[in-house]
This record gives C-alpha cells, sequence and structure tokens, in this order.
C-alpha cells in the first residue's frame, strides 16, 4: 500500500480559521480588523478549553517509534 504525503485532516489550526471564516479574501482594512478580533477570541477558546493529549512516553523499535498519550483534557 503506498501512502500519500499530504494527511487526509487538516491541521488544527487551520480547521479553526477556515471552519468559522470560509475561504473568501477578505482585504479592506475593517474586514482584516474583524478578522483580527475574531482570531484572538478562537485562539483563546482553543487554548483554554478544547481538550490536549499531552504525550507519556515514546519508544523507539528499529525505524518505528510507538508514542503514548495520556487521556484528553481541557487545560483547565
Amino acid at each position: 500500500m503506498r501512502r500519500s504525503a499530504q494527511p487526509d485532516v487538516h491541521p488544527p489550526s487551520i480547521a479553526r480559521t477556515t471552519t468559522p471564516i470560509g475561504y473568501a479574501r477578505y482585504d479592506r482594512p475593517e474586514e482584516v480588523e474583524q478578522l483580527n478580533r475574531l482570531h484572538a477570541r478562537l485562539d483563546l477558546y482553543a487554548n483554554l478549553f478544547l481538550p490536549v493529549r499531552k504525550l507519556k512516553n515514546k519508544v523507539r523499535d528499529g525505524a518505528r517509534v510507538r508514542k503514548s498519550y495520556d487521556a484528553a483534557r481541557p487545560p483547565l
């Protein structure tokens, strides 16, 4: 089986950005100001309330690296 170089899922930062905003081009100063305020609020939400899994252990088995994570918990 041949693997693709690109993952099938979006990185979290892109998914948080494009889902509420979309792919349209916003280049007027008032639009940019609103987007900056929205990004600041989305960053707070993501950093304070979304669950995070922390790396517990990393074991090398030849060329393969096996990682184990703890349970996902919100930072606060």
